[in-house]
């Protein structure tokens, strides 16, 4: 399950006798919610981030990122877009920090690799409108970075090939800006930094319409808490934490690396094994419990 069933998604209608947990927050959750036994929950991390792991121990994929239109010489910027029902006026942030790109604001050579949220792009969420003005954006340093989505009935589920350019993008950007999806956690566990959006532009939203609203979620207050993004209320402090991220080697990498180890700890070479582990003890303890009765 993802990081925000436990607390956002209802009560669960039936219990199971084990669970694996992405880290520490989650196990808590488990325990607090509904009485989980300590025993009863294993550590394992996130099996789709083995691969940010697997990134960073390689050269960067120059090819990816030229398919992409990304200059692999010159610094980019990931802008990993919400959904419009979660941030109604972020179109108009992408759009701002486009004009501060092509105004150099940040550097000569700075790239603006934008990724619309495939609910940007599919189901009944999707805006065209959006869609229009993103495309609208593009030159040779404004970059759109289009998800591959997979057959399902599941509106966010990317293909395979789709995490593989994801990782490549992330792992060598200068920042990643994302207003708490779980792609702010793809940033950290590829090595980068996450400015949170918390605003609406210019304009003035009531909360029930904002994205501010976001920050009171109970998985995004946790993760804003541990230190995981930056969040920012309005365009200059926006600024303010690019330029952090550009001039300041590691900025926040304390926090962030206090981030990673609270909300998707795991003991072993990668998630995937650690959960196959988990897995087998949990076989094996209830083959030894069969065979007492």
């Amino acid at each position: 399950m993802s990081w925000d069933n436990i607390t956002c998604k209802g009560h669960f209608l039936a219990l199971a006798d084990y669970y694996l947990a992405w880290g520490p927050v989650m196990k808590n959750e488990f325990i607090e919610k509904y009485q989980i036994p300590e025993n009863k929950i294993y550590l394992c991390g996130v099996p789709h981030f083995d691969i940010h792991t697997e990134t960073k121990k390689q050269a960067v994929r120059n090819d990816l990122l030229r398919a992409l239109n990304i200059d692999p010489n010159k610094p980019w910027i990931v802008f990993g877009m919400s959904s419009p029902r979660f941030a109604p006026r972020e179109i108009d942030i992408v759009e701002y920090l486009a004009k501060k790109i092509i105004e150099n604001a940040f550097g000569e050579t700075m790239q603006l690799a934008i990724r619309p949220h495939p609910q940007n792009v599919k189901g009944w969420m999707a805006d065209p409108e959006w869609i229009r003005r993103l495309e609208s954006l593009k030159n040779h340093r404004i970059l759109l970075f289009y998800p591959e989505m997979s057959e399902s009935s599941l509106l966010w589920s990317m293909d395979q090939t789709d995490f593989q350019k994801l990782s490549t993008v992330l792992s060598a950007c200068v920042v990643c800006i994302n207003s708490c999806s779980t792609l702010s956690m793809d940033a950290l566990m590829a090595g980068k930094g996450n400015i949170a959006p918390m605003f609406d532009g210019d304009a003035s939203y009531n909360y029930w319409h904002s994205a501010r609203r976001l920050l009171d979620y109970t998985h995004i207050k946790k993760f804003v808490a541990l230190g995981g993004t930056q969040v920012v209320s309005d365009f200059a402090s926006l600024d303010s934490e690019i330029l952090n991220f550009i001039r300041i080697p590691n900025y926040k990498l304390t926090e962030r690396n206090h981030s990673i180890q609270q909300e998707f700890y795991f003991n072993g070479p990668s998630s995937t094994q650690t959960c196959l582990s988990a897995i087998g003890a949990i076989a094996l303890l209830n083959k030894n419990e069969s065979n007492e009765l």
